[in-house]
């Protein structure tokens, strides 16, 4: 009757060792898990970012790429004009 006392008891320890073993895992899980929230926030906070510099960008190129096909027009409209300034 003593070893199924102790067996009991062994066994009764052996649960609570594992019991603590996964509750440090679930906090362990619960702390990856917010970590992985905050990462995601911020990487849709840089992808916001990226789109609104991405957009500013093609905006300042057409703002640019009309002023150089309005110089140009001008040197086939004018091209005395321009040629003079630049003699």
């Amino acid at each position: 009757m003593i070893c199924l006392a102790e067996s009991g008891s062994d066994s009764a320890n052996t649960l609570k060792l594992e019991n603590e073993k996964l509750r440090t895992q679930v906090e362990s899980l619960k702390g990856i898990a917010e970590q992985n929230t905050n990462l995601m926030w911020s990487m849709q906070s840089y992808q916001y970012q990226a789109d609104v510099a991405r957009q500013q960008y093609g905006e300042r190129l057409k703002e640019k790429d009309q002023e150089v096909q309005s110089c140009i027009s001008v040197l086939y409209l004018k091209p005395d004009i321009v040629l003079a300034g630049v003699i």
